[in-house]
């Protein structure tokens, strides 16, 4: 997401603290709590991220198909 610059930090002196909570509000809350898609197992950085039976459906309606 960083790499492609679909999103972009401003300046901060943690890069690595920056770049996990900008996902976070900007990606992960919104698709767990208002849509539903996702669950989020645990705390922070060892947390695993699972697609709820919601977000299997739309994974598979907006994955790319292989020719």
């Amino acid at each position: 997401m960083f790499n492609n610059n679909y999103l972009e930090l401003g300046k901060c002196k943690d890069k690595e603290h920056a770049q996990y909570v900008k996902l976070n509000r900007t990606i992960l809350d919104p698709t767990e709590k208002e849509l539903g898609l996702i669950y989020i197992n645990g705390n922070k950085k060892g947390s695993k991220i699972i697609l709820t039976q919601e977000g299997e459906k739309w994974f598979k309606i907006f994955s790319p198909r292989n020719p």
